[in-house]
């Protein structure tokens, strides 16, 4: 597929009408929503931009909530005053904190990968240790960014398509550690707002892949159970980035949800 917007530029901008913006997971960029944008430009306008580690401000420490920011900032940019909001594992992470602090600039929100559940202090402190291995390199390299992009997919994708597995395996390889760095302490220190989630209003739909080796499944169905109104999407087969796994399936997931939550 033809990226329809250079990505030098950090945007995949294509359609007109309602508007849903992508923010991508951790060590990935706006190509991460190439199939949704292919899919869903022909009756809206498709949005998708690098978060803030492709930036220059990606060493600078910052939380979800300056993503947050970002994300509005994009929204005023553009003059649009309300989007359907797409977030994938970091950006679903930010995006469930934009509908608890700006919910009048959205329609609804989509977790893909991503949940209203924090992690547990053990976890992270072990995930810590092995990230400050590789903050201080200029690259993270070829063995960090081949066991990033495998923890990104199903076992059943890396044997029916190695070739997905090999290309964002090159991207984030390129990545530098600081920039990694930062974008995992953005993620992995996150608050606890599951009471606020609880009482979410807007619409919400939750996609996930059965075979997530990066968020528990149990942490989406911990969601669904806070707030029962949402959604819910589970595919078999499919691991982190279900949307590129199994873009058929997220594409109509994604067209009836936005249908219905888009006000006329």
């Amino acid at each position: 597929m033809s990226n329809p917007y250079p990505s030098e530029r950090g945007l995949i901008d294509r359609g007109a009408g309602p508007a849903i913006l992508f923010a991508h997971g951790m060590g990935l960029d706006c190509r991460l929503f190439e199939p949704q944008v292919e899919g869903l430009s022909r009756d809206y306008h498709t949005i998708a931009y690098n978060l803030r580690a492709h930036s220059a401000r990606a060493a600078i420490p910052y939380t979800l909530y300056d993503l947050v920011s970002d994300f509005t900032a994009e929204l005023d940019a553009r003059g649009i005053e309300r989007c359907v909001l797409v977030g994938m594992s970091m950006g679903g992470y930010m995006a469930v904190r934009a509908a608890l602090t700006v919910p009048q600039r959205l329609y609804g929100v989509v977790l893909i990968g991503a949940s209203g559940i924090p992690f547990p202090p053990e976890d992270v402190a072990t995930w810590r240790a092995d990230a400050e291995r590789w903050r201080h390199r200029a690259t993270l390299g070829a063995e960090q960014g081949r066991a990033d992009a495998q923890q990104n997919f199903a076992r059943t994708t890396q044997r029916r398509d190695p070739d997905l597995i090999s290309r964002w395996a090159e991207r984030i390889a390129q990545r530098s550690g600081a920039a990694s760095y930062c974008e995992f302490l953005s993620w992995a220190y996150q608050d606890d707002v599951r009471e606020a989630f609880s009482a979410l209003k807007l619409p919400c739909l939750l996609v996930h892949g059965a075979e997530d080796a990066a968020v528990p499944l149990a942490h989406v169905l911990a969601s669904h159970q806070l707030l029962p109104s949402a959604r819910l999407l589970i595919l078999p087969y499919a691991g982190h980035a279900a949307n590129l796994e199994y873009p058929e399936s997220v594409n109509a997931a994604l067209q009836e949800f936005c249908r219905e939550s888009v006000a006329p």
